[in-house]
């Protein structure tokens, strides 16, 4: 197990978080560099979240992640004991996908045309078998006795990275450190062509460090990279790129997979390394659409936590401005949003149907995946910045309203 690999895994999560602060106008080191802020509203709770994590990050390395690992360590164990058995030679030499995210079978199958497959998911991921899906859990590859290792590693990784790293600051980041391992001891046995669905975070950081170390041992192995997501805050503009600077360049990449040659161009110059020369196959994103049931005009909102206050204001002012009487207004959560207040108005109706996506007739969006997936489909796309600060509510609306009005 690599420490290095490790601590370069918390340095990319680290750089896209505080990225995603100052979209929010906040400064992270007055949140002590917490993890994933963007998920939850804190701002307004300043003062108790400050001296909450005030008393966390200080205690972090000598009891918090002790206690954090150790419930770590109680739960995979039980889940280990009714676990499904697995070992690494069932794999050998199969085509495995390695996934993440409740989507990423889809995503995997869409770009490689694999419709029957084998896939190890992360350890927190709810993914069951299906038909033509076999899932396997990391947790049924580790033996007991590894599992008990894994917990007194992820306590040395998170005290030395916390203690004696120049970036201690960001030693909540290390939080992940026992499930990182998990994952890296199920996969570290397995000889097979594995296909990944993560670009730049910590898994993909792992899965790429995991198949440099295993090449070098000899081994047979492979890695495929299936682009998920937009890389752009601009899709037609491939010079814009990722608009921050990754600490860790993936090198071991085999074969990718990306949407268009905008894409394969940001991929080559932010995310590969430099002497990256793998193959290259583009795959444009298929989405699915679910009939919603009306005959009305339906607009969606395609929801993310950072400019959830934005939408809110354009929800309020077309229900000023339309007759709802032939309109539907749709908000579709971020999956990463933990809560959603779906009172903005009574005309405001959540669609969380995991998996499933409406069929629609305009769509107001950041610059997502999905909003590109609908413009690819034909349906109006309003795209709009996701700093709020960039862009006026009222000028969505008008464009909205007016567009309704021809429709």
């Amino acid at each position: 197990m690599s420490y290095k690999a490790y601590s370069s895994s918390v340095l990319n999560e680290a750089i896209v978080d505080e990225y995603l602060y100052g979209l929010q106008g906040v400064d992270p080191k007055y949140f002590f560099f917490m993890p994933r802020f963007h998920r939850v509203n804190l701002k307004d709770k300043f003062c108790f979240i400050y001296f909450a994590l005030f008393f966390i990050y200080y205690l972090w390395p000598f009891f918090f992640i002790p206690v954090f690992s150790f419930f770590n360590l109680f739960y995979y164990l039980c889940k280990k004991i009714f676990s499904d058995k697995c070992s690494s030679s069932f794999l050998y030499r199969k085509k495995v996908f390695l996934i993440s995210s409740s989507e990423g079978v889809r995503r995997i199958s869409h770009a490689t045309k694999m419709y029957s497959v084998v896939a190890i998911k992360t350890p927190r991921l709810n993914l069951k078998n299906s038909d033509n899906l076999i899932v396997i859990d990391p947790i049924s590859l580790v033996p007991y006795y590894k599992i008990l290792n894994i917990f007194f590693v992820s306590i040395f990784y998170s005290c030395r990275f916390s203690l004696f790293s120049k970036h201690g600051k960001l030693r909540l980041q290390t939080y992940t450190s026992f499930e990182w391992l998990l994952m890296y001891e199920a996969l570290k046995g397995i000889d097979a062509d594995f296909y990944m669905e993560d670009h730049f975070d910590r898994w993909a950081v792992l899965y790429d460090s995991l198949t440099l170390s295993k090449k070098k041992d000899g081994h047979y192995i492979s890695l495929s990279l299936v682009q998920h997501g937009l890389l752009s805050l601009d899709f037609e503009d491939s010079s814009l790129g990722l608009p921050f600077k990754l600490f860790y360049k993936l090198s071991q990449i085999d074969k990718l997979f990306v949407y268009d040659s905008n894409s394969e161009k940001i991929f080559k110059r932010d995310i590969l390394g430099n002497d990256w020369n793998g193959n290259v196959v583009f795959s444009l994103p298929q989405l699915v659409l679910t009939p919603y049931g009306s005959e009305k005009v339906i607009v969606l909102f395609v929801g993310h936590p950072i400019c959830e206050g934005f939408h809110r204001k354009v929800a309020h002012g077309l229900c000023e401005k339309i007759n709802f009487d032939n309109v539907i207004i749709l908000y579709k959560p971020h999956p990463t949003k933990l809560k959603v207040d779906n009172h903005i108005s009574d005309k405001w109706k959540l669609y969380e149907n995991d998996g499933k996506f409406p069929d629609v007739d305009v769509v107001i969006s950041y610059p997502s995946t999905l909003a590109y997936e609908y413009h690819l489909l034909g349906i109006k796309v309003f795209r709009h910045p996701i700093e709020e600060k960039l862009i006026n509510s009222d000028v969505i609306v008008d464009d909205v309203v007016k567009f309704l009005e021809r429709a």
